[in-house]
């Protein structure tokens, strides 16, 4: 956001997935949604493992945002 001007409605996503070698699939999403003078914020890690059992978590807690370095291989 540029100094000195307001919005009234701003969402931020991250989205990361990856699946490996062995089948395993990680799903990772982060939200912060800025309305008016009310902050969102959202997290959610998704697993599927290489037998198809599916496992979540999700948090309205506020995160840290990650840092985008070296691409992972």
């Amino acid at each position: 956001m540029k100094p000195g001007l307001s919005y009234s409605f701003r969402l931020e996503k991250q989205y990361f997935d990856c699946i490996d070698d062995r089948g395993n699939c990680f799903i990772i999403y982060r939200v912060e949604l800025h309305l008016f003078f009310i902050k969102i914020h959202y997290s959610e890690l998704n697993f599927c493992d290489s037998y198809n059992i599916t496992t979540g978590k999700s948090s309205l807690c506020k995160t840290v945002i990650p840092e985008s370095g070296e691409l992972l291989n």
